[in-house]
């Protein structure tokens, strides 16, 4: 368990997580983050959480990828795909101040992820 490298120039696909019914693809650019000469780091990583068996943290591969959507009086969390994609990651800070409301637009699905489907998060 823990962080897994991998060389840059793998040929690694899209992963594909299912969260209830509903399929989310993280392309290759946003969860192999390179960390030196071809050495890159597989952006999800795994942690031990005792009796029910290991967990994988999500984290900025999922995040770059989706516009999370919390609705804490409901006790649920939707996701959607943003209109705009980069095939370059985001800039370790971004200065909202000059974004336009286009730009901050986002395809928001008619869904909301129910948490009371499950007992896990």
């Amino acid at each position: 368990m823990g962080t897994y490298f991998l060389p840059c120039d793998s040929d690694t696909p899209p992963v594909v997580l299912t969260i209830g019914e509903n399929e989310y693809s993280i392309s290759k650019e946003n969860y192999i983050i390179p960390v030196g000469d071809n050495e890159c780091e597989f952006g999800f990583f795994s942690f031990n959480a005792g009796p029910k068996g290991p967990k994988w943290i999500l984290g900025d591969p999922f995040l770059r990828s989706y516009c999370n959507i919390h609705d804490v009086g409901q006790k649920r969390i939707g996701f959607a795909a943003p209109k705009k994609t980069s095939l370059s990651p985001p800039p370790a800070i971004i200065d909202w101040r000059n974004v336009s409301p286009e730009e901050e637009s986002f395809e928001v699905k008619d869904f909301l992820q129910d948490s009371s489907s499950s007992d896990e998060y």
